[in-house]
């Protein structure tokens, strides 16, 4: 297993909902022991990019040869091309807005955040999947920072909801986002290939050779309102099927997912290792109704 140096990691700037920045240990086990040792020549494959901490993790631990990033949802995609092609005029708009943002009390920085909020809803159907947007990638990052516990969620229409999180602390500005981060992480994902699709059309013929392909998924039992999409128990099983695909090509595919009572996963996921990682459960919702114990499905 390759020596891995851990005393430097560029984070990433969105606080989300079931991120994997603190089971990266974990997962990792997995990783290094069973894929690792092919060295640097691979491709890694992330399905549900969300947050990035799992691939940027990756990318800065493992460099493989090429990384391509999928998300359903193109507000996540647009930002990370925009961090990744023009991070300094991002900056300039996310200072523009904060400023305007903490002139005001915080009664006023909650009708700042609703009004842009709306601003915001008002324009998603001009972000498609291909386009790049800085000004709707600037109002993503600071409605996550600022909307309640990072929660991504969105109605039937695929508008943004989520409620003002107004802090604890109300003696504390703040801290939005690290502009030297945001510049560091752009030369980090240069050659990072961003997509924006269902997860089953990401693969195509010219990904080959080793390839390590990473899913979390929407967790089976769990809040999934994540998109307009739905993912609920036939997406579950649908997820599986094409988990088979990708392992008869001779994939290593890993996908992190939640316990659950009944025998789902000892059903379809036959042909795979299940990992119960010990000691470690997670709320599967900001408001911490239920916490959930992780899982590990990954080839043998």
């Amino acid at each position: 297993m390759q020596e891995v140096k851990k005393d430097i990691f560029l984070k990433s700037p969105l606080k989300w909902a079931g991120g994997k920045a603190k089971l990266m240990d974990k997962i990792e086990e997995v990783y290094s022991k069973d894929f690792f040792w092919y060295g640097e020549k691979y491709t890694y494959v992330e399905l549900f990019g969300g947050g990035g901490s799992s691939w940027l993790f990756v990318l800065q631990y493992y460099h493989p040869m090429r990384m391509i990033v999928n998300d359903i949802n193109p507000n996540v995609i647009n930002f990370w091309r925009c961090v990744q092609s023009d991070p300094n005029a991002l900056c300039e708009v996310m200072d523009s807005i904060i400023s305007n943002y903490l002139s005001f009390d915080w009664d006023g920085r909650k009708e700042f955040f609703l009004n842009l909020r709306k601003i915001f809803n008002a324009n998603k159907d001009y972000l498609t999947r291909t386009n790049i947007d800085i000004r709707m990638a600037a109002m993503f990052l600071f409605l996550n920072k600022t909307c309640f516990n990072g929660l991504w969620r969105t109605n039937s229409k695929g508008e943004f909801n989520t409620p003002f999180g107004k802090p604890t602390n109300l003696n504390r500005d703040p801290n939005i986002y690290n502009k030297d981060n945001i510049l560091m992480l752009s030369e980090l994902i240069k050659k990072v290939e961003f997509v924006c699709r269902d997860y089953k059309d990401v693969i195509g013929d010219d990904v080959a050779g080793d390839v390590l392909v990473y899913m979390d998924p929407p967790y089976r039992g769990t809040w999934t309102d994540y998109s307009k999409e739905s993912f609920g128990e036939q997406e579950q099983i649908e997820l599986a099927h094409y988990m088979k695909e990708l392992k008869d090509k001779g994939f290593f595919v890993i996908q992190s997912n939640s316990k659950c009572d009944d025998e789902f996963f000892e059903e379809y996921y036959k042909d795979f290792e299940i990992k119960t990682l010990d000691g470690v459960q997670r709320n599967i919702r900001p408001t911490a109704e239920r916490k959930v114990q992780e899982i590990l499905i990954y080839t043998k």
